[in-house]
């Protein structure tokens, strides 16, 4: 069974209900690859600032954020192709760990060339 988005949708459906709005912005959109306690921190994190959970595949994708073990290859072959799709695409696939850090300096470049123009 592939871990992506499924099981967040089933786990805090009530908490994201307003966060998958769209705006102007584009490529604000995340894949979700795992099912760590990390990662659905990091989920609830993201949503709170605007990042639209994504399926594949999908134009306004800017990154996934995958847990370890299915970055290390010990995943399925449906996790590992998604992990490729993303890769392939030339967009980074983010540990939770680094998640947060990597998500919001994004949004810091992308609010302040909205800003400029």
């Amino acid at each position: 069974m592939v871990r992506q988005n499924h099981w967040l949708r089933k786990t805090s459906t009530a908490r994201r209900a307003g966060h998958h709005h769209r705006d102007e912005r584009s490529g604000d959109g995340v894949v979700f690859l795992g099912d760590s306690a990390e990662l659905l921190a990091v989920y609830d994190w993201a949503c709170g600032r605007g990042f639209v959970p994504v399926d594949l595949p999908h134009p306004d994708l800017m990154c996934a954020v995958v847990d370890e073990d299915i970055l290390d290859g010990l995943c399925t072959s449906a996790e590992a192709d998604i992990v490729q799709r993303v890769r392939d695409s030339g967009l980074p696939c983010v540990p939770p760990s680094q998640a947060s850090a990597w998500l919001g300096a994004r949004r810091c470049v992308s609010y302040g060339d909205a800003v400029g123009r």
